[in-house]
């Protein structure tokens, strides 16, 4: 996630036509006008623009000026009555994201409020209302423009899909063209082959060398030497894959050839410590979802199965192979390298990561198959009384764990969810109402 926004702003103040009224203007409007640029620099914006308007006539010369710049967010700051035909004139020239933003505690402020915003919905003008310039207002401006940046990004981003999902995993299957339509991404087809192809060029001394470099870091080693050196393998033909087609996230087909090899979770793990989210499975829908979950927070996400609750503690029990970024681990304790280990059994051959999420607060969502709709929920990591093999996490929900079953149910969600530390409820809501996802909330 990069700490700029890269958000072009163009500000248009709209106020009472003081001087066709022919007196002088309020010493508030500078003040205000003065003060609204402050709080959007703070947030880290771009003002490419700032004009007043306060009636058609200047409005439509605002209009020509926005045709003859570049921008991502129009900001129409609202604090007297400028006329409806004005405001239908902005609107309905320009197709960026809109903010009507008013200060209700300024002199006819409202008056021109509700007016620009019957207006906007009779004519079925979208836009987001922002009332005051205290800090609840300055949190929903800010969350308001990282989704708009998120979006931005997302547009001609490049997300693998390496293979499709395994026989059985129908609710993994995406239906790629909605997705391509509703999110702007950039879907790049590739086979699993391509990894065994890049398997082919490592050297044995290529993957012994890695090998040695890899006990170096917080493992504890509990598989034999060349099982690991296999995961270690796969993990960088991996990541010349990934690499090689510049992708930002993919979704891997693990199963069953890979496994029958060795399974790729060190892989996995390492691409997603470095800001790639890969998605297990061949699950697309939850490798976008990773994406946008790592650019609103830059934190590492990760994809899990759906594996339990308990409803007396309100926990929502999530478990996957051994995948997780090393990021996720609780600090100055060792990771256990084991092999593919699922109820006591080996499944397969190579080498997982095996530990439980770092406590913490922690956003969950799932975007569907056909990107209509999406999972938000929102709780915190606890440490398991439990342990277990693989990747798991206890998630102590915000919301009635038996409920979050029944909503998943009657909507129809997946089995696979994405979690990641921070609190990105309040972008995600912003991030579905920019680009007409239903976003399917599980709330307290």
């Amino acid at each position: 996630m990069n700490s700029s926004l890269e958000i072009k702003v163009a500000l248009v103040t709209m106020t009472e036509n003081y001087e066709g009224m022919r007196i002088a203007p309020p010493s508030f409007i500078n003040e205000d006008r003065k003060n609204t640029i402050s709080i959007l620099n703070d947030i880290g914006v771009e003002i490419v623009l700032d004009e007043l308007v306060y009636n058609s006539e200047t409005a439509r010369v605002f209009v020509s000026k926005l045709k003859s710049i570049i921008f991502d967010l129009l900001i129409v700051n609202i604090i007297g009555w400028a006329g409806g035909d004005a405001i239908i004139t902005i609107a309905q020239n320009q197709d960026a994201p809109l903010i009507l933003w008013t200060s209700p505690t300024t002199r006819m402020a409202l008056c021109g409020y509700f007016e620009a915003t019957s207006d906007l919905k009779s004519i079925g003008k979208s836009f987001k209302p922002i009332i005051g310039k205290g800090n609840d207002a300055i949190r929903e401006i800010k969350s308001y423009v990282k989704a708009i940046a998120v979006a931005k990004k997302l547009k001609g981003m490049k997300i693998g899909q390496i293979g499709y999902p395994p026989p059985g995993w129908i609710d993994a299957i995406a239906k790629e063209v909605d997705l391509r339509a509703k999110i702007g991404v950039e879907i790049v087809h590739l086979d699993v082959s391509e990894i065994f192809s890049e398997l082919e060029k490592i050297a044995n001394k290529e993957s012994e060398s890695e090998y040695i470099h890899f006990l170096k870091s917080k493992f504890n080693q509990m598989v034999a030497k060349e099982e690991l050196v296999k995961s270690i393998k796969v993990s960088m033909a991996l990541d010349r894959v990934v690499k090689l087609h510049d992708l930002k996230g993919a979704a891997l087909r693990c199963l069953p050839e890979l496994q029958s090899y060795s399974y790729p979770c060190i892989g996995v793990s390492k691409l997603s410590d470095e800001g790639i989210p890969i998605a297990c499975e061949g699950d697309l829908p939850a490798a976008i979802t990773s994406v946008i979950l790592y650019e609103l927070t830059g934190n590492p996400p990760a994809v899990f199965d759906c594996d339990s609750i308990d409803p007396k503690e309100n926990l929502l029990r999530l478990w996957h192979c051994g995948h997780l970024a090393t990021k996720l681990a609780i600090e100055d304790k060792k990771i256990d390298i084991i092999p593919p280990t699922y109820f006591g059994g080996i499944t397969g051959s190579g080498a997982i990561l095996s530990f439980p999420v770092k406590p913490g607060k922690v956003t969950l969502a799932k975007l569907s198959t056909d990107g209509e709709k999406m999972l938000i929920a929102s709780g915190e990591t606890i440490i398991p009384e439990e342990q277990f093999t693989g990747a798991y996490a206890e998630v102590k929900l915000d919301c009635n764990a038996t409920d979050l079953v029944r909503m998943m149910t009657k909507e129809g969600i997946e089995h696979h969810i994405c979690l990641v530390h921070g609190n990105v409820v309040s972008e995600l809501n912003e991030l579905c109402e920019i680009l007409r996802i239903r976003p399917v909330r599980c709330e307290t």
